[in-house]
């Protein structure tokens, strides 16, 4: 299993979240970002029902440990945390 790194987070960023348009730009996947793209997106997710209030206690904490088990650091979570508040700015 490959980690999710600030790279992989920016290369996400960069497309709004949109696999087509990634992998339109990249068909031969440069950023091997292939296969977290799913993962990134679930935790995007979550992390908005999170900042929403809509979701259990122990849900915030399970995906809290989702999240450090599958970023290669602190700064990732991070970014992946000012990502989720970007991509849902205005929601």
């Amino acid at each position: 299993m490959q980690m999710l790194t600030a790279e992989k987070v920016a290369v996400y960023k960069k497309y709004g979240g949109s696999y087509d348009g990634y992998y339109i730009h990249n068909r031969t996947d440069p950023y091997q970002i292939k296969g977290e793209w799913s993962l990134l997106e679930g935790l995007v997710q979550d992390l908005f029902l999170i900042r929403k209030g809509r979701a259990s206690i122990s849900y915030e904490e399970n995906i809290k440990e989702k999240l450090r088990a599958n970023c290669d650091s602190e700064n990732t979570v991070d970014q992946i945390i000012k990502l989720e508040m970007f991509l849902n700015r205005d929601l």
